[in-house]
């Protein structure tokens, strides 16, 4: 016992306890947050996490050598259910299995930004809707035409944006129950204010309904299925383009504000693509943004999967709508 004393209260354990006491961990947190913010270098933020984890870690000893491991560990059992509690009510309230989620991509820019964290609810997602048969819908799965993608056609004379089949990597022709609208879009990058133009898709008609883009319309978190290409991505937060109601369930065809396509419109050279998503699936739409917040969920995701940790494509540029 007189062993295990003399090495908790060691000359090192006396200093980190003094440098705790002094709230240095906080104001190293609350520096390297701040430079974030100055400089947005990632290296920042994490350090900030980082710091947070571990001084927890550290009063968590503390503690338990003042008032006993026994007791430490009550006490953290009772924060736990207060906070499984918590998580509950709010889900109850606002009516969905996970109240809070963080954006780990840059396809929402500019609207919601990597490393926000988002308050979900599950009520009534507000996007135009448009009302199908079974048999319509069977019709419009069957096509293929939700996977056409927008490209580039090339010919003698200009390059113009056209609906491309992605499997055949040929152009699109004739009259489908459901067609994309191709255009071009700027992309813009903020730093350098740097326009490239790229083909992007502008509106989806759907047996002869024609839907614009309006960035009114709900943001939504929903769960790929396994065999989507986004399925590898996790949750996906982008916004919803329209809603579909086949003989009363809801279908959605939804798009990230910075992305040139839909999400259905991703297709992998091996054929691969994402599907409609079923209102089962769906998490709850987006009803409050908390700036930053999110990169703490990034870093401790980043624990297990550093690649979390590393900037994604797309975020040195949104498109400009």
């Amino acid at each position: 016992m007189a062993l295990k004393k003399e090495r908790v209260h060691s000359a090192e354990w006396r200093i980190a306890k003094k440098i705790v006491d002094l709230k240095i961990p906080y104001i190293i947190m609350i520096a390297t947050f701040a430079l974030f913010m100055l400089t947005r270098m990632q290296v920042f933020i994490f350090t900030s996490a980082l710091v947070f984890v571990l001084t927890l870690i550290i009063e968590s000893f503390f503690s338990a050598d003042k008032i006993g491991w026994k007791k430490e560990f009550k006490e953290t059992i009772i924060a736990a259910l207060a906070a499984a509690v918590l998580w509950l009510a709010a889900s109850y309230f606002l009516q969905t299995s996970a109240p809070l989620n963080g954006i780990l991509s840059c396809s929402m820019l500019p609207s919601l930004e990597r490393g926000d964290m988002v308050v979900l609810n599950g009520w009534n997602i507000n996007a135009p809707e448009v009302n199908v048969t079974e048999s319509e819908w069977k019709q419009i799965t069957n096509s293929g035409a939700l996977h056409f993608a927008c490209g580039v056609c090339r010919n003698e004379t200009a390059n113009s944006p056209c609906l491309i089949d992605p499997r055949s990597n040929t152009k699109v022709e004739g009259d489908y129950p459901l067609e994309f609208e191709c255009g071009s879009c700027e992309n813009l990058n903020p730093s350098t204010k740097v326009k490239q133009t790229v083909a992007c898709t502008k509106s989806v008609t759907i047996l002869g309904k024609k839907i614009e883009e309006n960035l009114s319309n709900d943001v939504v978190v929903y769960t790929p299925l396994p065999s989507d290409v986004f399925s590898r991505s996790g949750d996906i937060i982008h916004r919803v383009f329209v809603k579909i109601n086949v003989e009363g369930k809801n279908y959605y065809l939804i798009k990230g504000d910075n992305n040139p396509g839909f999400d259905v419109q991703v297709v992998t050279p091996t054929g691969d693509s994402n599907s409609p998503v079923a209102q089962e699936r769906v998490i709850g739409k987006v009803m409050l943004r908390l700036p930053y917040i999110g990169y703490y969920k990034i870093f401790l995701a980043g624990i297990t999967n550093p690649a979390l940790l590393e900037t994604p494509a797309g975020c040195d540029a949104y498109l400009v709508h």
